[in-house]
């Protein structure tokens, strides 16, 4: 009598409990994962060691004087977590790039930056009033807050929004609804501060 009392027991309390405390350590450990995993998306870069080594550092005093892929300056972005960066002029590659018809910033230009989104994803947690930082070899360091923020500019667009003393940053944005126009931007617009 005993063993089906206990028989009883282990199956209508102790099985459905175990089955449940089971499925709750799932769920929490499934909601804790996808909460770090948000949370890392979302956490700026940790800022790493820079260096320009594999870099051309070419003297200029007007882009017109680089070659495609020579660097034009470092940026960096404290206020939102954007680690310092190499700029480059019209790369080709995958480096993030001064594109024409940006000007010089000491002769009251404008600036055009293109970048990847893996290069610039610090810059989703970026908020007018925001700084960057663009160092320039032999010109110094201008610092740029952020004024404005369009999503869905297209990429014959993002020249429109230059003016004298402005720095025009442009990141792919993947707007599922618009699948047959892969050249949309994010477009962080900042006047020299």
């Amino acid at each position: 009598m005993k063993q089906l009392i206990f028989n009883f027991i282990k199956r209508a309390l102790l099985l459905p409990a175990l089955v449940a405390g089971l499925a709750l350590a799932a769920v929490l450990y499934l909601g804790q994962a996808q909460v770090t995993e948000s949370q890392s998306k979302l956490s700026p870069a940790a800022p790493g060691t820079f260096s320009l080594a594999g870099y051309n550092e070419t003297e200029y005093t007007k882009f017109s004087e680089l070659a495609d892929g020579d660097l034009v300056a470092t940026m960096s972005g404290e206020d939102f977590g954007l680690s310092e960066r190499a700029v480059c002029y019209d790369a080709a590659t995958e480096d993030i790039s001064v594109e024409t018809p940006s000007s010089e910033p000491w002769n009251s230009g404008a600036l055009l930056v293109t970048g990847t989104d893996a290069q610039l994803r610090a810059m989703y947690n970026a908020a007018v009033g925001d700084t960057l930082t663009l160092n320039f070899p032999e010109h110094g360091e201008y610092r740029y807050t952020v004024k404005q923020i369009v999503v869905g500019v297209h990429r014959e667009e993002l020249t429109g929004y230059m003016a004298p003393g402005t720095l025009c940053l442009a990141s792919p944005y993947n707007d599922l609804s618009a699948a047959a126009q892969p050249n949309i931007y994010i477009l962080f617009i900042a006047a020299q501060a």
